[in-house]
């Protein structure tokens, strides 16, 4: 009824903004997307035309577009994967960045799985270091962006610096002197089901492999994460760890842990499982950013500037977001 029959005649009223905001947020997930389609066309091009002029218009736009996302989700289109490509819009144009924390903020209202929100995280961030974006940037735009704070995790920079290392070691593909592994970049964008459950139980998941049993139906996956290498529902952070096989080679040692598997893993599994472990340490976690990454830019300080307030007394423009100390904004 509120689309078929209230929205129609407030459609182009600026006082009903606010209205079809909430119409467009409590719609996700519910009704039949069909009978909503061509209004929701209709106030989608109204919100785009005065979006710079108007908050209320931009926020008017990232409600449609994420409901329009989330329609299309009943006709097997890859919604986390157009979220991502939506949210980076913001971060990657000359577009206002606060529309990327409007879309998200839609976006979370709803019930969303973890590992859907992990994937989410992970496709961003491949758009973001795309375009040279480094790992300090985004983390000082979390600073000043409350949902994408939120989506990035608190502390973001310490997270993200592996993350931004595994991805630019994609194109040298340096870790198959270790074995043949996949990117959580390539995992997320190629592989949408797989990623999804791995990263709900290994949201720091970087690297992971698929062991196949020669001729055996079983496939031991070995996950490379920030906090340690995953055998078996087993991590161990440890290069030195105790690695040590069974005599019939069912069974593998990993500390004060044994994991059994129903095939007969092949007597170089230890040395795989220490090679990882010594990969991650040595190549995939990084203290900090190199030397060589420039210093926050114009465009960088351009992406916190709608999350600026200026101090009325002294003049200052920093950033505000409840619970933090503010941060000062190069002007």
């Amino acid at each position: 009824t509120a689309w078929t029959v209230l929205a129609p005649q407030v459609i182009e009223k600026a006082t009903a903004t606010r209205f079809l905001i909430r119409l467009c947020l409590i719609s996700l997930g519910r009704g039949d997307p069909d009978l909503r389609v061509a209004l929701l066309k209709l106030l989608t091009a109204r919100a785009a035309a005065k979006a710079r002029e108007s908050p209320e218009e931009l926020q008017l736009l990232a409600a449609t577009t994420v409901l329009h996302i989330e329609d299309g989700a009943g006709y097997g289109r890859d919604r986390i994967a157009s979220m991502a490509k939506l949210v980076a819009a913001s971060l990657t144009a000359q577009q206002p960045t606060d529309s990327a924390e409007f879309v998200l903020g839609c976006f979370l209202s709803q019930s969303v799985e973890a590992g859907e929100v992990a994937r989410l995280r992970i496709l961003l961030l491949s758009e973001v270091f795309e375009v040279h974006r480094t790992p300090r940037a985004v983390a000082l735009l979390a600073r000043t962006a409350p949902h994408l704070q939120n989506l990035l995790g608190g502390d973001a920079e310490p997270r993200l610096l592996p993350l931004w290392r595994a991805w630019q070691l994609q194109a040298s593909r340096s870790w198959a002197s270790v074995g043949a592994a996949q990117s959580v970049f390539e995992l997320a964008r190629h592989s949408p089901n797989t990623a999804t459950r791995l990263l709900a139980r290994y949201p720091d998941l970087l690297l992971a492999q698929r062991l196949e049993l020669g001729s055996e139906a079983e496939v031991i996956p070995i996950l490379i994460c920030i906090r340690g290498v995953s055998v078996g529902d087993v991590l161990v952070a440890d290069p030195d760890v105790k690695l040590q096989l069974s005599e019939n080679r069912r069974q593998i040692l990993m500390g004060s842990d044994c994991v059994e598997f129903a095939s007969r893993l092949p007597e170089t599994f230890p040395e795989l499982v220490r090679n990882w472990l010594r990969y991650r340490v040595e190549t995939l976690l990084p203290q900090e950013e190199p030397t060589s990454t420039p210093p926050e830019s114009g465009e960088v300080w351009r992406w916190v500037r709608p999350f600026t307030q200026q101090c009325p007394n002294c003049g200052t423009v920093s950033t505000v977001l409840p619970g933090t100390i503010g941060m000062a904004v190069p002007q």
